[in-house]
């Protein structure tokens, strides 16, 4: 259910600070690699919005011990980065 909730907030393309801050310490803090990856996922659909993300991608993208969500971090980092 977190899961859901994390990838569903990243679909509502909202410019709030407080929605990237809310992800990004669920990115950080939760046990459940799962609920970890659909919060980096969600951050990736934000796309420039999420620009202040970026350095707390790039630690789970390298440090977390779970291989999805460093995936996930990594591919929302591209998102991020590389819009057209």
């Amino acid at each position: 259910m977190r899961g859901a909730a994390a990838t569903a907030l990243g679909g509502m393309w909202s410019d709030s600070g407080h929605l990237v801050s809310v992800l990004v310490a669920v990115l950080r803090e939760d046990k459940s690699a799962y609920v970890r990856g659909c919060a980096a996922l969600a951050l990736g659909r934000l796309e420039t919005v999420a620009q202040a993300a970026l350095p707390q991608l790039r630690n789970a993208a390298m440090k977390d011990p779970s291989p999805v969500v460093r995936r996930r971090a990594d591919e929302a980092i591209q998102r991020i980065e590389f819009v057209p």
